[in-house]
């Protein structure tokens, strides 16, 4: 069994309705990516535990360096408690490649591959490709691919 990290940052592969049926980085989402992961045919979906943490509820757009030292905590918090086999972050596309750019140095001795994954549209959208890209990154954490920040 795989154990993986799931870290929800927000941006829009976080958000879900709301109450007022309106779209907003929630709960919502890390439970949404876990349950359609494992109701899907990939080869690993019985053989991978996922923990999502709370989500941080950050809009790409409103992405700061407070922000991401609370990412950063998050991130040590969790891979101190318990071993894992992976760690997946759930960001916003906004900022992804600024977050991705610092990841990637601080995390440059990384003994576990670290995947930063978005989506184009909200995960009940038949046209999001948040769950695809989840899924491709559990895959690739499951196969064995190498540390790294991806």
């Amino acid at each position: 069994m795989k154990n993986i990290l799931l870290i929800l940052v927000g941006g829009t592969i976080c958000t879900a309705l709301n109450e007022k049926g309106n779209l907003s980085v929630n709960e919502k989402a890390g439970i949404l990516l876990q349950e359609n992961y494992y109701k899907s045919d990939s080869p690993y979906a019985d053989k991978v535990q996922i923990e999502p943490t709370e989500n941080l509820y950050i809009l790409s757009e409103n992405m700061t360096i407070e922000k991401w030292n609370e990412i950063i905590e998050t991130y040590r918090e969790y891979v101190c408690e318990k071993d894992y086999d992976g760690i997946i972050m759930a960001h916003g596309t906004d900022t992804l490649a600024y977050s991705a750019a610092l990841f990637s140095m601080l995390l440059s001795d990384t003994k576990i591959p670290v995947f930063m994954v978005s989506a184009n549209e909200n995960l009940k959208s038949e046209r999001s490709n948040g769950n695809d890209n989840f899924r491709c990154a559990v895959e690739c954490i499951c196969r064995g691919i190498r540390p790294n920040v991806y």
